[in-house]
């Protein structure tokens, strides 16, 4: 079976490179080919000149009065418009900031223990304390980690942002071999 098999593969090439050989030899004479192709040749330089008018047609109808588009000025008016926001938000941002350094804000948290506000307002005593001596020490460190144990984590972000702060500053001086926190 697969002798038989074998001997058709040449056979089907063969036939199929002579049917296909044959078509192409019928099918286009030399003279009919480079008629075609001329023109072929003069409807494809046809269609381009065609596209090349249209092509300058449409530039000219794009183009404004002093080549200003219309997404320029949309873009333009929206840079205004962001311009006008920002402004808005920087002062009702900066009336707010200046309000809130006037009068402290009142400590409400729902959710939130006795024992945690008790904790932060110790740990707030703390930091007051050592900002008027100057100095942050190993006591200092003891005695806010243990606070940092009643507390909420919202609560310790604080209490570290302040304490951070006042280092950065200069108003503490670090005199500890460990972490501040």
């Amino acid at each position: 079976m697969t002798s038989s098999l074998k001997l058709w593969i040449p056979f089907t090439l063969v036939t199929g490179w002579a049917l296909g050989h044959g078509t192409s030899l019928v099918m286009s004479s030399p003279a009919r080919a480079s008629e075609s192709s001329a023109q072929a040749f003069e409807d494809l330089s046809a269609r381009i000149e065609s596209l090349s008018a249209q092509l300058s047609t449409l530039q000219s109808q794009v183009r404004c009065q002093g080549g200003t588009t219309a997404a320029a000025l949309d873009v333009a008016s929206s840079n205004a418009e962001f311009r006008r926001i920002l402004r808005e938000e920087l002062t009702t941002s900066m009336v707010n900031s200046e309000s809130s350094k006037a009068t402290p804000p009142a400590i409400v948290h729902e959710g939130v223990s006795p024992t945690s506000l008790a904790a932060q307002e110790r740990g707030q005593r703390l930091i007051e304390d050592a900002l008027r001596a100057g100095r942050w020490g190993d006591a200092q460190v003891a005695t806010l980690r243990g606070l940092f144990a009643e507390m909420t984590a919202t609560q310790q972000q604080k209490l570290a942002q302040k304490l951070a702060a006042s280092i950065n500053r200069g108003e503490l001086v670090v005199e500890t071999t460990d972490m501040p926190f």
